[in-house]
C-alpha cells in the first residue's frame, strides 16, 4: 500500500464503480457525485502529472480548470462507455485529461 494514496482511492472497487455507473445511467445524479468524490484525489494526481508533461499548456491553464473540464468530459464519456475495471476507468479519465490539454 502506498503511503501517499488516500484510503478512499484504495477502497474503490470495480463493483462499486459499476453500481454508481448503473445508477447514474438510470438518472441518479447522487451516484455520479459519490463516484467523483471518491476518485477526486486520484484524478487530481493525474491532472498534476499531465500538467508537468504539457509545460506550454500549464503556462496558460490552471490545473483546477483542466481537472474540471476533463471531469466534465469524463462524465459525458461515461454516458456511453462502461469501463470493465478501475484500471479502464482511470485510463478513460486520463484520455479525457489529455484531450482537454
Amino acid at each position: 500500500m502506498e503511503a501517499d494514496v488516500p484510503m478512499s482511492d484504495l477502497s474503490v472497487k470495480t463493483t462499486e464503480l459499476h453500481g454508481w455507473l448503473d445508477r447514474f445511467k438510470a438518472g441518479d445524479a447522487v451516484a455520479l457525485n459519490t463516484m467523483l468524490t471518491r476518485v477526486t484525489s486520484r484524478l487530481e494526481r493525474l491532472a498534476n502529472k499531465m500538467m508537468l508533461r504539457f509545460p506550454r499548456v500549464a503556462r496558460w491553464a490552471e490545473k483546477d480548470d483542466v481537472l474540471q473540464n476533463a471531469s466534465m468530459r469524463l462524465v459525458r464519456a461515461l454516458e456511453n462507455v462502461r469501463p470493465a475495471s478501475m484500471r479502464e476507468f482511470y485510463a478513460l479519465a486520463s484520455m479525457q485529461g489529455r484531450r482537454e490539454l
